[in-house]
C-alpha cells in the first residue's frame, strides 16, 4: 500500500509532539524518577524460639460467643486464664484491699503473667533470650531479595525489597544491616538512591538510619505511614504511669472494641448482636446515671496506691518494658518519669539489672527523641530527603490517658502521626473562629471537610495525607500513596492523584475523596460526647429497661436460648 509523504510527515509530527509529553514523561519517570522501595514494617513480623516454633508476643482479641475456636485449646486457655486470674486476685484482696499492703503485689503480677510471654521478653541488656527472634529463613530471604533487580521493567513495587528485622531490639542495632541491604539493592539495580517506606514502629528505624547514614544521600524519599516515631500516648503515659480514668471514655472505647469485632481489625471484642445491644445500653445507663464514674473513682483511688508496683510489672511481664523499640514511643516530657517508674530510681536493683537496656534507650533519646523536629529539618535540608506522612483517624487511643479524646487510628494520635497537625477532640469539630482564621490566612485547603483536622500546622503540610475511619491495624490506601510518592520526584498533595483527605469504607474496602456529604464519624465516636442531662439520663434508663424486658420476654417465649 502506497503512503504519501505528507501523511508520513504528519504521523512523524504527531509522534514527536506526543514523545515530548506522555512518553517522555513516562521514560523520565522510569529512568530518572523511579527508586527501589524498601518497606520497613513495625512489630508485625512473627517471632520464633530456637526450636523454630512461633511464640506469643501480644494479646489483641477477646471473643465472647465465638463458634470458630478449637474446643480443646479453648478449654486449656480458659483453665490457664482462671488459674492465673485467681493467683493474681487472691493476694489483691487478701493483702491489698484487706491489709493495704501493695509492696509485693507487682512481683506477684509479674510472676503470674511473665511465663505466658517469657520468650518475647528481652534480658537486662535489651537482647533476645534463648535464641528467640525473627525466623532465620525470613532474614535470609530478605537478604537474597536485595541482590535481585526487581525493577528490570522500570517499575519498583513497595514490597520488592522488604527489610526484615527483630522489631523488639534497639533501632540502631539494625542500621548497619539496613545500610548493607541498601548497598546490595543499588548494586543489583544500578540505581543511585532508594526510598524508605515505614509503618508503625518502623519509623524509628528510618530515624536511626538517617541519623547515622543520611549524609551519604542514598535515600531519596522517606514515607512514614501511621508512624509512632513521634510518640504514642499509650506507651509514653503508660510507662510513666500517668493514667487517668473517665467513664465516658471507657464507654466509647468499649463501643469501639465492639465495632472492631465487626470489622476484624484492632483491639476487638466479638459478641452476638443481642449481647452487643445489652452491653451498649447497660454501659450508657451506667455512664449517664454516674454509676460508672463512681466505680472508676474507686479504681482511681486503688491505682494511686499500687501504680508504682503494678505498672512496671504489667509492662515488663508483657515484654514491652524490656523492648527498646517501644521506648522510642516515649515522648521527651515523659522520659525521666518513665525511667523511674519502669526501672526504679537511680541506684536501685532495677537500674542495675537493666543498665545495658537503659544505655540503649538513652542513646536513642539523645540522638532522636530530644531533637525532634529539628532532626527532620536536617534530613530534608542537609540530606535532601523528601519526607511524606500518611496518617489515619476515626478512632480513639485508649480510655485511660490524657489523650483519650484525641483523634487517632486506635493506637497513635493523628497529631503525632502527622508530625503536628491540629485536631479536634473526639466527637467535636474545630471552632468556627479557628477555621475562619485559617481560611483568612489562605490555609482553608488544609481543613478537612468534617472540620476536625487542620494539617497546615504539620511539619510537612504539603506532603501529609490523612485517611478517615480506618484502624491502625488495617491497610487502606496508605501503601498506594507511598508507592506513588516513591515513583516520582518531590510528590506533594497538589501533584498527587490522592487527595489530602480521604474517606475509607471498612466494609466495602473502598476509598473516596472526603466531602461534606461523606465525612460522618463512626457511631461510637459521637456517643457520650456531652455531659449527662436529666433527659439523657431518663432516655438511657428507659432504653436499658426496654432491652432487659425484651430479653426476658424472649427467654419466656423460647425465642432466645442460652447455652
Amino acid at each position: 500500500m502506497k503512503i504519501s509523504g505528507k501523511i508520513i510527515s504528519m504521523v512523524l509530527a504527531v509522534v514527536m509532539v506526543f514523545s515530548l509529553t506522555v512518553p517522555a514523561f513516562a521514560a523520565d519517570r522510569i529512568e530518572n524518577e523511579q527508586t527501589p522501595i524498601i518497606y520497613i514494617r513495625g512489630n508485625g513480623e512473627p517471632l520464633y524460639n530456637a526450636q523454630g516454633e512461633r511464640i506469643a508476643a501480644e494479646i489483641e482479641d477477646i471473643s465472647l460467643g465465638g463458634d470458630d475456636e478449637d474446643e480443646e485449646d479453648g478449654d486449656s486457655t480458659l483453665k490457664t486464664v482462671i488459674e492465673t486470674s485467681a493467683n493474681i486476685l487472691i493476694p489483691f484482696v487478701k493483702e491489698g484491699l484487706l491489709q493495704d499492703k501493695w509492696d509485693n503485689y507487682g512481683k506477684v503480677v509479674y510472676e503470674e503473667l511473665s511465663p505466658l510471654f517469657e520468650e518475647a521478653i528481652l534480658d537486662g541488656n535489651g537482647d533476645p533470650k534463648n535464641g528467640t527472634g525473627v525466623h532465620p529463613n525470613v532474614l535470609a530471604n530478605a537478604e537474597a531479595q536485595s541482590h535481585i533487580d526487581h525493577g528490570a521493567d522500570g517499575i519498583y513495587g513497595v514490597y520488592d525489597y522488604s527489610f526484615a528485622f527483630d522489631w523488639r531490639l534497639d533501632p540502631y542495632e539494625h542500621v548497619d544491616t539496613l545500610h548493607q541491604h541498601i548497598l546490595n539493592i543499588l548494586e543489583a539495580t544500578g540505581e543511585e538512591q532508594v526510598s524508605l517506606v515505614s509503618r508503625c514502629l518502623g519509623g524509628a528505624i528510618i530515624n536511626a538510619y538517617l541519623d547515622r547514614y543520611g549524609s551519604e544521600r542514598l535515600v531519596k524519599n522517606a514515607v512514614y505511614t501511621e508512624t509512632m516515631s513521634n510518640g504514642a500516648d499509650l506507651i509514653s503515659k503508660g510507662f510513666s504511669a500517668q493514667l487517668e480514668f473517665d467513664s465516658k471514655a471507657v464507654q466509647r472505647y468499649l463501643g469501639q472494641m465492639m465495632h472492631c469485632g465487626d470489622t476484624g481489625f484492632g483491639v476487638k471484642i466479638s459478641v452476638p448482636a443481642l449481647a452487643k445491644e445489652i452491653i451498649g445500653t447497660t454501659l450508657d445507663m451506667l455512664t449517664q446515671t454516674g454509676m460508672t464514674g463512681i466505680a472508676l473513682k474507686g479504681v482511681e483511688g486503688l491505682y494511686d496506691r499500687l501504680y508504682k508496683a503494678l505498672v512496671p510489672a504489667l509492662f515488663h511481664s508483657l515484654g514491652q518494658g524490656s523492648q527498646p523499640i517501644y521506648w522510642t514511643c516515649v515522648k521527651e516530657e515523659d522520659f525521666d518519669l518513665a525511667l523511674d517508674i519502669m526501672f526504679g530510681e537511680e541506684g536501685s536493683e532495677g537500674r542495675a539489672y537493666y543498665a545495658g537496656l537503659i544505655e540503649k534507650i538513652l542513646y536513642y533519646r539523645e540522638r532522636i527523641t530530644s531533637r525532634l523536629p529539628e532532626l527532620y529539618k536536617t534530613f530534608t535540608e542537609e540530606y535532601g530527603v523528601h519526607i511524606a506522612t500518611v496518617a489515619k483517624y476515626g478512632y480513639i487511643n485508649d480510655p485511660i490517658t490524657e489523650g483519650r479524646l484525641d483523634l487517632s487510628d486506635g493506637l497513635v494520635s493523628l497529631k503525632d502521626a502527622t508530625f503536628g497537625a491540629t485536631t479536634a477532640r473526639a466527637g467535636k469539630t474545630l471552632s468556627e473562629e479557628y477555621i475562619n482564621k485559617r481560611i483568612a490566612e489562605g490555609k482553608g485547603k488544609y481543613i478537612s471537610s468534617d472540620k476536625e483536622v487542620d494539617t497546615s500546622t504539620a511539619f510537612f503540610p504539603d506532603t501529609t495525607w490523612v485517611i478517615k475511619n480506618v484502624h491502625h491495624n488495617r491497610f487502606a490506601t496508605e501503601m498506594n500513596i507511598a508507592t506513588e510518592i516513591c515513583r516520582g520526584t518531590n510528590v506533594t498533595v497538589e501533584t498527587s492523584r490522592y487527595p489530602r483527605f480521604i474517606m475509607f469504607d471498612e466494609f466495602a474496602k473502598t476509598w473516596s475523596p472526603m466531602t461534606e456529604d461523606n465525612c460522618a464519624d463512626l457511631g461510637f465516636m459521637s456517643s457520650v460526647t456531652e455531659d449527662p442531662t436529666l433527659k439523657t439520663k431518663l432516655v438511657s434508663i428507659i432504653s436499658f429497661v426496654k432491652v432487659v424486658f425484651n430479653f426476658l420476654l424472649g427467654l419466656l417465649k423460647g425465642e432466645i436460648k442460652i447455652g
